[in-house]
């Protein structure tokens, strides 16, 4: 048997959707017009991918134990899909939404603030799909969190574009 990376106990809804939003996702990543620098496109998919497993591992395991993602309390294939294709698309399109738009002060907390309230609304929705099973952990902990997640996409996003600007005016690339 391969416990290396377990099947789910049974394809059911938290797989479909799963399943299905990172369909969505991953077709919205290649219909939108390229926004970033290939460099900085990975990195921000990187950062999402791994900050997301980060996160959950922090609450999901011992000593805190708040809630189980998917079907099993460890690991399984579509926790990776979850952290392969959903979280760091996700994060990606915040990023597209906040750069093509160009906000700053206000626009930029508000912006924030909707995009965590309406990963609040999916969270409840996975919730509902068994994606989130919570043990401790209550939905409206969720809202800071993402706040605090989307901040530090956005702060991501703003250091690896100076730096990509500031080496591609020092160093031209051919």
């Amino acid at each position: 048997m391969n416990n290396f990376l377990p099947l789910p106990i049974k394809f059911d809804m938290n797989e479909w959707l799963v399943t299905g939003v990172s369909i969505v996702l991953i077709a919205l990543f290649i219909l939108l017009p390229k926004r970033f620098p290939s460099r900085v496109t990975i990195f921000i998919l990187m950062f999402n991918s791994y900050l997301g497993r980060y996160v959950d591992t922090l609450l999901f395991f011992y000593p805190l134990d708040l809630y189980d993602v998917m079907d099993t309390a460890g690991k399984d294939l579509f926790d990776v899909i979850l952290y392969t294709f959903v979280y760091p698309f996700y994060g990606y399109l915040i990023c597209y939404v906040y750069d093509r738009w160009k906000l700053k002060g206000w626009s930029q907390a508000i912006h924030i603030i909707l995009w965590a309230a309406v990963s609040v609304l999916f969270e409840g929705i996975a919730v509902k799909a068994h994606i989130f099973v919570y043990k401790g952990w209550q939905l409206i902990y969720s809202l800071p969190a993402y706040m605090m997640v989307y901040s530090l996409n956005i702060l991501f996003l703003y250091i690896l574009l100076r730096y990509h600007w500031k080496r591609k005016k020092d160093y031209p690339v051919n």
